[in-house]
């Protein structure tokens, strides 16, 4: 691959290569004035279709990108579409008879501001509680894209699942703090938690997660009142 590339960007077997003919539908061969330059209306149309559709629904990594604003474009366009995903989630647990907050900070809790929110939390005046966090993924179509998913989700330190854990960990070990939210002193034994996303994941089928593969996936198995 040329500079500032990777052989990501080129192996056809790969999804959202930045050097696809999709991606870049006008072929130039060579680098002077007179060399050949190739394209077709057809192949301008998908191409420029695929990047601003792609680019509008956030469906494009920020490393496709090079200039700032683009990168910070795509980052506010995940973030707000994760938002409006994990109040989807809450909405649902709603309706079959839960309570249900969203981004509620740890520091309202009692724990470190570092700790961040806990996406979801939903409970019952019955005791159950739930503490949910929700990701917004794409459907993993390739073997790369299985071991990258799983890359970033074995629960190790600073990777997707880890603040997840230390969320848990502290909740549970400090369960007082959820009063001042839940209304009532929680049972320790009756707190659960779980990783809800919109699709089916890779994570749902490893066995040496820090989380019970039956807790990973689209929301489901949750008891209505």
């Amino acid at each position: 691959p040329p500079p500032g590339f990777r052989m990501k960007d080129i192996i056809p077997w790969r999804f959202r290569r930045r050097l696809s003919s999709t991606a870049k539908p006008i072929l130039v061969f060579g680098e002077h004035d007179d060399d050949k330059v190739f394209f077709g209306a057809g192949a301008l149309k998908l191409g420029f279709g695929y990047l601003l559709e792609r680019s509008e629904r956030g469906h494009l990594p920020q490393e496709f990108f090079i200039s700032a604003e683009m990168k910070q474009y795509i980052g506010a366009v995940n973030s707000k579409r994760g938002l409006e995903f994990a109040r989807t989630v809450a909405d649902q647990l709603r309706r079959i008879g839960w309570e249900a907050r969203n981004e509620v900070q740890m520091t309202e809790l009692g724990a470190p501001a570092e700790l961040g929110d806990v996406d979801v939390l939903a409970w019952k005046p019955t005791g159950e509680i739930q503490i949910i966090e929700c990701k917004r993924l794409q459907l993993a179509r390739t073997i790369a894209e299985v071991a990258e998913i799983c890359r970033r989700f074995r629960g190790e330190a600073k990777d997707e699942l880890d603040k997840h854990i230390q969320r848990i960990n502290w909740i549970k070990g400090n369960p007082s703090g959820l009063q001042r939210v839940v209304g009532y002193s929680p049972d320790p034994d009756r707190i659960d938690d779980r990783l809800v996303t919109n699709t089916h994941v890779p994570m749902m089928y490893l066995s040496s997660l820090p989380i019970r593969p039956d807790k990973i996936g689209p929301l489901r198995d949750l008891p209505e009142e």
